[in-house]
């Protein structure tokens, strides 16, 4: 890794560690109970004509929730992942993470935050073929310089994790769906992040597929991590804690207090 890389990357981790110390030491309410929070936040592609695929979100996103954001084609659902994601800037408004304000970061600096904090899940899974299992997993701790020997044992126990110990070897092409989107969950949490975007995991998967990483997903909730998942489907929304609805992007927040058990039915029907 770079000097430069590693210093970034090292300031990313010693601002998360200070903001839970420092609330420690007050005895203060820790900000840390949120993990992350948009506040008037909105995004303009130029065009012509511009378009606003997101017109002033506000939302705020505490440490364990689930939230589901749903909304048809079109109505800015991954516009607003990739804002939550830093994979793209917002054009107003602020974006707090962690307690930090990243609305205006670099690309170096969101890149940092995005490997240190962010994890992601995509509908087509987005496994290298001629990799294995957790060589796929193990990529995503190479960009942070890892020493090759702890990444197979963090891709390792990170394959465990998701149930696939057994099949830490296997190329992508001799996987299930369901198979290959538990390795993607995996080389997702493979970074300890404290975000988990979720894109239409279930939108590639038959019903009792989807029910299975659902199931998955909401046990990685039920540890304390947050977790947000854009879906079309409203059988998957229901594994969520609360939902959102977008529309020509406008957000609509509502509660959706569902049973886990109601959930579970209506994933696999």
């Amino acid at each position: 890794m770079p000097d430069s890389e590693r210093a970034g990357a090292d300031s990313v981790a010693r601002h998360r560690r200070s903001v839970v110390s420092g609330h420690r030491s007050t005895g203060s309410a820790p900000r840390t109970d949120v993990v992350a929070r948009l506040t008037h936040v909105g995004r303009r592609f130029p065009g012509p004509p511009p378009v606003d695929a997101v017109r002033d979100a506000n939302l705020t996103l505490r440490r364990g929730e689930h939230v589901a954001i749903m909304g048809p084609s079109g109505s800015g659902k991954t516009t607003l992942l990739n804002v939550l994601g830093l994979l793209d800037r917002p054009t107003r408004g602020t974006y707090e993470l962690d307690a930090a304000d990243v609305s205006a970061l670099g690309e170096q600096e969101r890149t940092r935050w995005r490997r240190q904090a962010i994890g992601f899940v995509f509908q087509d899974f987005f496994l290298l073929p001629g990799r294995t299992a957790w060589e796929n997993v193990a990529l995503a701790l190479v960009y942070r310089g890892w020493p090759s020997r702890q990444r197979r044992s963090r891709a390792l126990q990170a394959l465990d994790h998701v149930g696939l110990a057994e099949r830490l070897d296997a190329l992508p092409g001799t996987l299930s769906g369901g198979e290959r989107q538990r390795v993607a969950i995996a080389r997702a949490l493979v970074n300890d992040p404290i975000l988990l975007l979720c894109d239409e995991p279930t939108g590639n998967l038959d019903s009792t597929t989807a029910r299975g990483v659902m199931s998955l997903i909401a046990g990685l909730h039920q540890t304390g991590l947050t977790v947000v998942t854009i879906t079309h489907d409203p059988a998957t929304a229901t594994w969520a804690d609360r939902c959102l609805r977008l529309a020509d992007g406008t957000m609509v927040e509502g509660s959706f207090g569902v049973d886990r058990r109601a959930a579970d039915r209506r994933v696999g029907g």
